[in-house]
C-alpha cells in the first residue's frame, strides 16, 4: 500500500508535468497548502488532466462517488482524497511508484 508521501511524490510530479507543458520555464514548488486555482492558477481542464494522470498510476477513482472535485482547494485536499480512498479499498493496485 502506498503512504501519504508517496502519493503526494505521485501528484506533484504530475503537476509539474502538466505545468511545464504551458510554460516550461516554470518550476514551481508545491506543498500541502498550495492552492490549485489561488498559486496554480488551475483551470477545470487541467484538473481533469490531472486527476486522469493520476489514475494512470494509481487506479482508483475516489472522485466517481465519495468525493466531489468541487471541494478541492488544496494538494494536500487532493492528496489526502487519494489517500483516504486506498487505506480504504486494500485492493488497489499501483501502477508506477
Amino acid at each position: 500500500m502506498l503512504t501519504r508521501n508517496e502519493v503526494f511524490n505521485i501528484v506533484t510530479n504530475k503537476i509539474k508535468l502538466i505545468l511545464n507543458d504551458i510554460d516550461d520555464s516554470s518550476e514551481r514548488n508545491v506543498f500541502d497548502s498550495t492552492s490549485f486555482v489561488k498559486d496554480l492558477e488551475f483551470k477545470s481542464l487541467m484538473m481533469a488532466q490531472l486527476i486522469m494522470l493520476v489514475q494512470d498510476d494509481i487506479l482508483v477513482e475516489p472522485f466517481s462517488e465519495i468525493y466531489s472535485i468541487s471541494d478541492i482547494s488544496t494538494i494536500g485536499e487532493f492528496v489526502d482524497v487519494y489517500y483516504q480512498t486506498i487505506v480504504n479499498d486494500k485492493t488497489i493496485e499501483v501502477i508506477h511508484e
